[in-house]
Parts: C-alpha cells; structure tokens; sequence
C-alpha cells in the first residue's frame, strides 16, 4: 500500500507527480522533504511503515541501517537552502545480487583452485619429466658405472640440447673408460 501525505505544498499535482514517479521505483520504501525550518512538506511511503529516519551526523548524506540506506540531500537553489530531502531505499535487491555473486563465487573458486592445481600439475610433469628422467640416468651410472647408457626425448629444444650433450659426454667418458681398460690389458700382459 502506498501512501502521499502533503502538508503545505503549493501545487498538489507535483506531489502526485512524485508519487507517481516514485512508484516505478520499487526500491525507495520512503521520501520526505522538510523545509528549511525542519517542518515535512512531502511525505511519500512505499510501504505504510512508522519508523522514523535515524539520526545521522552532521555533514554525511548517507548511512545504510539494517535493509535500508537512508540517504539526506540539502535542497539548494541559487545558494539558498530551502531544507533538505530525506530518501530510504531498500537494499534488498543490492543485497540479493551480492549473494547471488557469493553463491557464484563459491562454485567457481573451488573449480578455479581445481584447475590451477591440475595445471600445475601437467606442468611440473612437462619441465620436469625429463630433468627427473636425466637424474634417473645419472643415479644408473654412478651406481653401475655403465656409461653405454643413453637417454632419450623428443624435446628438440633446450631439454633436448641438454640430453644430447649429455649422450655425447657419456659417449666421450666411454670412449676414454675402453681406451684405458686396452692399455690396462697391455700393461699387464708385458
């Protein structure tokens, strides 16, 4: 139920202007313009309600109270204050799409999170799939100290520079191990 209360208002259409107006406005519940000596002039109620405005402090224009932001605007005209306007509007709605963005949030950072850690995962296993594969290779060697061990992977850039260098170490150190075995062998048959 809506309701308009004029007290002293020259013209009563422009306060059924603005009651009319103001309805198409469902989220302001209450309007009231006071003159300059604090007396209502206009009263508008959305809803039949006796609460009265909170008491604000000075120099703010607004305060947001329980469901309601209550907003006071001076009226000034050619540097004159002529009083001021009391407005309550319902947050209702402002509060319904910030828990509709909470509800939304709460599904999508626990996927988000999912997803990061499965990336992270892939990626760890992409840069350091063959770094553990050439550290498994190492600990071969230096364990059985077979250096006929070759490692392999399909990385043609840097991961693949570094296990063809590595090879052709292995390949050199091999080289080297048979040439001092063959002296060895000739050492001692002499």
């Amino acid at each position: 139920m809506t309701g308009v209360q004029t007290c002293a208002l020259p013209i009563s259409d422009t306060a059924a202007n603005v009651a009319a107006k103001l309805e198409s406005f469902k989220a302001i519940r209450q309007l009231s313009i006071y003159n300059r000596e604090g007396k209502q002039e206009l009263a508008y109620i959305h809803y039949l309600d006796t609460s009265l405005p909170p008491v604000i402090e000075p120099g703010k224009t607004f305060v947001a109270k329980g469901k309601y932001i209550h907003f006071y605007l001076p009226i000034i005209y050619h540097d004159n204050n002529f009083g001021y306007t009391y407005l309550r509007v319902s947050a209702e709605a402002f509060t319904d799409r910030l828990d509709h963005y909470f509800k939304r949030f709460s599904y999508i950072i626990p996927l988000l999170l999912l997803l990061s850690f499965i990336l992270a995962i892939l990626i760890q296993k992409f840069f350091l799939g063959p770094i553990n594969q050439l550290a498994d290779a190492i600990e071969n060697i230096s364990e059985t100290g077979n250096y006929s061990v070759r490692v392999t992977t399909p990385d043609e850039g840097e991961i693949g520079k570094l296990f063809d260098g590595f090879n052709l170490m292995l390949k050199r150190t091999e080289i080297v191990q048979r040439q001092l075995y063959t002296e060895k062998d000739k050492l001692l048959v002499t």
